[in-house]
């Protein structure tokens, strides 16, 4: 993940010196410097354990990539950081989401993987402009009531936590492309998952599913679904027929014999990837890919790649 990190910097660096856009800060210090223009500030992998207090006067920050760091809270006086946009903060000590962020209405990425949470708070959904959420690789056992609210949301990714139950209110969030569930504890899927048409990618791989909905195979944009290390016998005819797929995994030998059959056909004839394989987390990638598009007025490609 750290040399994904590093890789999709520069390729964001790159981005910025072809297209003359806002400078790239390394610290506080420097940034302050141009306080008044500063957007972009990029404190990762720079051991730190606290942000420097003057932070705070950065006032048109939009873009903060804290990632790789020992942070467990933010300064006083950071959330008057408000046209705050995209908040990268993966790999550090936080024990909870700050509150310190929570008027941050604007925000459109907020990445927190690899922490210590154990809990979301119910606020979190007031983000209603959050495009994407990452959450993987912490402690949380279940997400509280009303997700469904974030309806520009199109990436969530929630792998390697405890989750027992998919998460109530995603089918209700009719724009959302790509779901990383991988590595919980999740047992059913709703019948009406198939209502999440836009969908690209959907990674369940090592839960504890045994059922798969016949609606699933309304999701015709479908480019992966993943389904290994998981208890799974039967594989709904209709999945044979989601033509745009580039990577479908299952447990062969869980399968029935038939369905076995079927799926080694189906797989050879669309040269699908059937291994389980490297799951998607280029998330800051796409958080640098989606500011850079951004700041050129242009469309953004929110689609992690494997």
């Amino acid at each position: 993940m750290k040399l994904i990190t590093t890789l999709c910097t520069l390729i964001f660096l790159g981005h910025l010196s072809l297209a003359q856009n806002p400078q790239v800060y390394k610290s506080v210090r420097q940034a302050l410097k141009h306080k008044e223009t500063a957007e972009i500030l990029d404190l990762s992998d720079k051991h730190l354990r606290k942000l420097d207090p003057r932070i705070v006067e950065l006032k048109n920050l939009k873009f903060l990539n804290i990632s790789f760091n020992k942070i467990s809270e933010l300064p006083p006086g950071f959330d008057q950081l408000t046209e705050l946009r995209h908040l990268v903060a993966e790999y550090n000590e936080f024990r909870e989401i700050p509150e310190a962020i929570r008027n941050f209405k604007d925000l459109q990425v907020l990445y927190m993987a690899t922490n210590q949470i154990s809990k979301v708070p119910e606020w979190i959904y007031e983000f209603d402009q959050l495009t994407n959420l990452l959450l993987s690789e912490n402690r949380l056992t279940e997400l509280p009531e009303g997700l469904e609210k974030l309806q520009q949301l199109e990436i969530l990714t929630l792998q390697e936590n405890e989750l027992t139950k998919f998460p109530e209110g995603i089918t209700l969030i009719s724009g959302l492309k790509e779901i990383y569930l991988h590595e919980n504890q999740i047992s059913v899927l709703p019948e009406n998952i198939g209502d999440l048409t836009r969908l690209t990618v959907l990674d369940l791989t090592d839960n504890d599913i045994s059922h798969i909905p016949l609606s699933l195979s309304n999701c015709t944009h479908l480019r992966e679904l993943k389904f290994a290390e998981n208890p799974i016998t039967q594989i709904p005819q209709g999945i044979f027929r989601l033509r745009n797929l580039d990577a479908l995994t299952f447990d062969e030998d869980e399968l029935i014999s038939g369905d076995r059959r079927l799926f080694k056909q189906f797989a050879r004839r669309y040269n699908l990837i059937t291994h389980a394989g490297i799951h998607g987390g280029l998330g800051y990638c796409d958080s640098l890919n989606y500011f850079h598009n951004e700041k050129k007025g242009g469309k953004s490609s929110k689609s992690a790649t494997l």
